[in-house]
């Protein structure tokens, strides 16, 4: 009788001890569950909107991409070309939503969008990193632009000095000199790569936002003729 005591006791503590370890399997498998959910939402798409002060990290990794935002209406592009040619004072950045058919073609056409935003660095080399965050109350940081808006069947030009936040980083910057004895046309001075965001604030007129973010790579850098910070 105590033997079969023993074994009564014996199988029941196996089937409560297996009984135990499954209850166990099923509380832990949600915290895997809810583990894996954490790690899907860190790798959530960046989408860009419009700042008054652009950041690096803010930058989605793709190509790059534009808007631009009149009251109610939002018209969204993508920059089909991009050239780094040098402006009045420092390099600048020349964007349009139309493809450059030609290497050498520089941005005179005007039947796309557009926009050329100039630096405020004239030296650059691989690595740097330009920002500007444009003080709305300072005459002196409002920056010049040729920026081109299609209006009904046509495109308009506006250039002027107005209010324009960016942050661009080079991640790669291979020029060569420019050559004086080459003349005064175009010369392909090389490549450059990185990711920039600009974004321009209008007065309502024409536009009430532009902004353009994303990245580059191995678009050319042309001297349109001796830059002007470039001493004989």
């Amino acid at each position: 009788m105590k033997k079969l005591s023993v074994i009564f006791v014996l199988a029941f503590s196996l089937v409560f001890l297996n009984y135990c370890g499954k209850k166990e399997e099923k509380k832990a498998q949600p915290v895997q569950e809810k583990k894996v959910e954490k790690v899907e939402k860190k790798v959530e798409k960046k989408v860009f909107a419009y700042t008054d002060n652009p950041t690096l990290d803010m930058i989605p990794s793709e190509p790059l991409k534009g808007r631009v935002v009149k009251g109610d209406v939002k018209t969204g592009f993508i920059v089909e070309s991009i050239m780094i040619t040098p402006g009045f004072k420092s390099w600048q950045l020349c964007f349009a939503d139309k493809k450059i058919q030609k290497v050498d073609e520089d941005f005179d056409f005007t039947d796309a969008i557009k926009l050329k935003v100039e630096l405020t660095k004239q030296e650059i080399k691989s690595g740097d990193i330009i920002e500007n965050t444009a003080d709305i109350e300072k005459e002196q940081d409002l920056s010049f632009i040729e920026l081109y808006l299609k209006k009904g069947e046509t495109y308009e030009p506006i250039s002027s000095y107005t209010r324009v936040a960016y942050v661009v980083k080079f991640t790669k910057w291979e020029i060569e000199p420019y050559k004086k004895e080459t003349g005064s046309g175009n010369q392909l001075a090389g490549k450059a790569s990185g990711m920039v965001a600009v974004c321009i604030k209008g007065d309502g007129s024409d536009f009430d936002k532009v902004w353009i973010a994303g990245q580059f790579e191995d678009v050319p850098v042309y001297y349109t003729g001796k830059p002007p910070w470039i001493k004989d």
